[in-house]
């Protein structure tokens, strides 16, 4: 039985085997697996247990000569390239054939040119047959042929037809990786992926960010720790890292590139062959389980095998894994930077199948879709979780809007005053106390400071900012600890987002707890771990009226900002607080704080206030708008707010038509 041949005629048993003819000029020696040891030209059958023309129809043919060439070239006249851009070259022999020599063009990243695939095309002027249906005696026939013919394609063969991209070259231009730089914390200091990289498990590992969120620096960083382990341990290190050029046939390029990396870590040159034997069967399987009509009998061999490749995604990574499983690996590390979340899917499906340990690494550019879901691959999203922890914390904290504003121009004292600019100044961590009687004006005077700190001190443009006023004349969760824990973690994390391994494991114990308020004792301990935060940018705490708090666990939150505030902490906290004195604050502050008495500083700024409204609002002038003002100041002892209640007191009786004489001054509220 026999094909009909390129040129049309039937070859014949009787027709001499003319590329048999060693060494003939012109021509290269066939690969001589192709036949039976024994000479062929007296009609003996090949060891494929085919007739010699039962393969020729595989075989390139030229003049009925097969070309001149061996089967490790390809025919070049359907070879097409990849888009000019990705700036692709091939090489190629002085009778215009490619020259499948695997040397790297150093102008891109492609090791390989792309031959087309052809589907259900004609190949040149290649003869169509009649196609039988699916099932017909001629479909198990044709996959019989085909499954012998490629036991005899070698790996050198084979890897002519493949489309391969330079990694390492390409892994060059990437920047480094470096693990303390905060805007990597969302992966470095992320709890699965300090897990994923720890386990002696298979584990695979999913990262969705958009671009510019490190993604692919990190996997570069992991290739270089994996083949450092891989030198010393009987494992490999796959990886692929996706160029926008390619992006129509990723999942091509992705499968030749790992499978030209499989064969790289072998040394026989029979097991790279088994390699391609394995890739390609494993393929044609699953070309005649879809019944696919594409295979013509008088196809190149060439066509054939591109044809075999011209695969759906599925089938290639299955083909791939299959190929993994004949080199015998026992630990295998994959890295892939910038493909699907289905390839992703497939790789982990077929590969947990391949090998005893596969660790696998993945990012993608946009939300994931399965990867919370798929078994034993976890998902890392960009930003989501720190999101629903902030949800969860988030605190409507009214205080801060009802405070006084400061009197213009008073208050500019402090960033002259001695205490502060030593608190200021210093590199380490320390805690400010502003100590003042009832209604000395802290309030206003922290929220005055919350207000100008980012215009008063530079370096502040760079830090975090969080402040909390507990106060007994609201609800009651505004004087609980609870509450102020809430109100500064969730302004420290929608600021930092480096900050969220602080959150973490709390987050997720919470809820996995199915708690409606966060626990106090969790809270608690988050802040805590800030003491350890890298000493990145400074974290300004600013408190206010920390005797209006709850007495039941204020002892332990003073003694909490203390340990905040040692100087041994790398991260620098500058704690900001301000309270009527209470033995709490005297007994842990006072001694080791520095500390500004309010109602001893603020006599300038009551007289300048008590001069504005007895002159603008009272009219007072000369003698009397002096003597009125220094006896406000005597008497006040640092209260602002008896000054106010002696304002309100003299507007109306300048309404009532009364006049202000000695006596009237005598009459307003003591202090």
């Amino acid at each position: 039985m026999s094909f009909s041949g390129q040129r049309g005629r039937k070859r014949q048993l009787s027709d001499p085997p003319q590329n048999e003819q060693k060494d003939r000029p012109g021509n290269e020696q066939l690969d001589p697996r192709w036949y039976e040891r024994r000479d062929l030209q007296g009609g003996g059958e090949s060891s494929l247990g085919l007739e010699r023309d039962d393969l020729s129809p595989f075989v390139s043919t030229k003049d009925d000569n097969y070309g001149g060439r061996s089967l490790g070239h390809t025919a070049t006249s359907r070879n097409t390239t990849f888009p000019s851009n990705s700036r692709d070259t091939i090489m190629t022999n002085s009778d215009n054939t490619v020259d499948n020599s695997r040397t790297y063009d150093k102008a891109c990243h492609n090791e390989f040119t792309r031959t087309e695939f052809y589907g259900n095309q004609r190949f040149g002027d290649t003869h169509i047959h009649n196609t039988p249906q699916p099932g017909h005696p001629m479909d198990a026939r044709m996959h019989g042929v085909l499954q012998k013919l490629v036991q005899t394609i070698s790996w050198d063969i084979l890897s002519g037809q493949l489309c391969v991209i330079d990694q390492d070259k390409h892994r060059s231009t990437i920047v480094p990786f470096n693990r303390e730089e905060p805007e990597n914390f969302w992966i470095s200091k992320n709890i699965d992926f300090t897990q994923w990289e720890s386990d002696n498990d298979s584990r695979a590992l999913l990262l969705s960010a958009p671009p510019g969120h490190r993604t692919t620096e990190v996997c570069s960083h992991i290739v270089d720790l994996a083949k450092e382990k891989a030198s010393q341990t009987n494992s490999s290190v796959l990886h692929f890292f996706s160029l926008s050029t390619i992006k129509a046939w990723h999942s091509t390029v992705f499968t030749h590139t790992l499978l030209h990396q499989v064969v790289s870590c072998t040394n026989a040159e029979i097991k790279a062959d088994s390699i391609a034997t394995t890739f390609l069967g494993t393929l044609l399987g699953g070309h005649f389980q879809r019944h696919a009509q594409v295979f013509q009998e008088d196809d190149p061999l060439d066509t054939t095998i591109q044809k075999i490749l011209d695969a759906p995604e599925n089938e290639l990574i299955e083909a791939l894994m299959e190929a993994i499983k004949t080199v015998g690996i026992h630990e295998l590390s994959i890295i892939v930077d910038g493909l699907s979340e289905d390839i992703a899917r497939l790789v982990v499906k077929h590969g947990m199948r391949a090998t005893r340990k596969l660790k696998a690494l993945f990012t993608i550019d946009e939300s994931p879709i399965y990867g919370q879901t798929l078994d034993r691959m976890t998902c890392i999203e960009y930003d989501k979780e720190r999101k629903e922890c902030l949800r969860s914390l988030h605190y409507d904290d009214t205080r801060y809007d009802k405070i006084s504003e400061e009197h213009h121009g008073s208050l500019e004292w402090l960033w002259k005053h001695p205490q502060y600019l030593q608190w200021s100044a210093s590199a380490a961590s320390n805690l400010l106390y502003i100590e003042g009687k009832p209604g000395s004006g802290k309030s206003t005077l922290a929220k005055y400071f919350v207000k100008n700190l980012v215009d008063k001190v530079p370096n502040a443009r760079s830090s975090t900012v969080a402040y909390y006023f507990y106060t007994l004349r609201g609800t009651i969760l505004e004087s609980t600890h609870q509450n102020m824990l809430r109100s500064i973690l969730h302004s420290i994390l929608e600021q930092d987002e480096s900050a969220f391994f602080h959150f973490q494991q709390e987050f997720r114990d919470f809820r996995r707890r199915n708690h409606s308020e966060w626990p106090y004792n969790s809270l608690q301990k988050v802040l805590s771990t800030f003491a350890n935060h890298p000493p990145t940018q400074t974290l300004y705490l600013i408190l206010d009226a920390m005797d209006e708090s709850n007495e039941d666990e204020r002892r332990r939150i003073i003694q909490l900002l203390c340990k905040l505030c040692l100087k041994e902490n790398p991260c620098v906290i500058k704690v900001f607080l301000a309270s009527r004195p209470v033995p709490e604050l005297k007994h842990h502050i006072q001694e080791h704080s520095l500390v500004i008495t309010l109602q001893d500083e603020n006599k300038r700024d009551i007289s300048r206030f008590a001069i504005g409204f007895l002159e603008k609002e009272v009219k007072l002038t000369g003698k009397i708008l002096r003597e009125a003002a220094e006896y406000i100041v005597r008497n006040a002892d640092g209260v602002f707010v008896w000054v106010d209640l002696v304002k309100t007191e003299l507007l109306r009786l300048v309404e009532t038509g009364g006049s202000l004489s000695g006596q009237s001054m005598v009459t307003v509220p003591s202090g």
